[in-house]
């Protein structure tokens, strides 16, 4: 068993079809296929959108982008509720039971005793250093993926789709 991303799909075809990629991110993990051993990563970080809130509009204007990020090793899976203010009160859940729902800022599930992530352990893991490096490359990591959005631009005129 190892950790792979989904940005790791695309440089991973482009290597089996035997096309130099790009600077990409992501890494090619096609050797690990081939050979059957594990690919070297520790840690994978993810960010996602809660789904009803990126296909619903409540009638609000979004001034920001609710998404949540995290990070995973084979221990622990950490979680960042970037959204929860968003989803307080703009949440599938708040806006049909009009009961804002409360979430925690940080959930932390440990992946050896609780694999279906049920219990949130934050709580009782917060000060060890291992949940203390892995909140900090987090945050790293959200720094950093702002700070490439942010400069990433549209071009002035899109393409038609068809």
């Amino acid at each position: 068993f190892s950790l792979v991303s989904g940005v790791d799909i695309l440089p991973t075809t482009l290597d089996l079809l035997n096309i130099q990629s790009p600077n990409i991110d992501g890494e090619s993990v096609a050797p690990h296929l081939l050979t059957e051993t594990p690919a070297p990563r520790s840690e994978v970080f993810l960010s996602r959108t809660p789904l009803w809130e990126e296909v619903i509009n409540t009638g609000k204007e979004f001034t920001e982008h609710p998404y949540d990020t995290g990070i995973r090793n084979m221990k622990w899976k950490l979680l960042h509720r970037l959204s929860r203010d968003f989803q307080s009160e703009q949440g599938w859940w708040s806006v049909l039971s009009g009961t804002p729902t409360i979430l925690p800022e940080y959930e932390l599930y440990d992946l050896d005793n609780d694999p279906a992530e049920k219990q949130n352990v934050f709580d009782l893991h917060a000060r060890s250093p291992e949940v203390l490096a892995l909140q900090e490359k987090l945050l790293r990591w959200e720094k950093e993926m702002r700070t490439r959005t942010s400069r990433a631009t549209l071009p002035p005129i899109l393409q038609p789709y068809f």
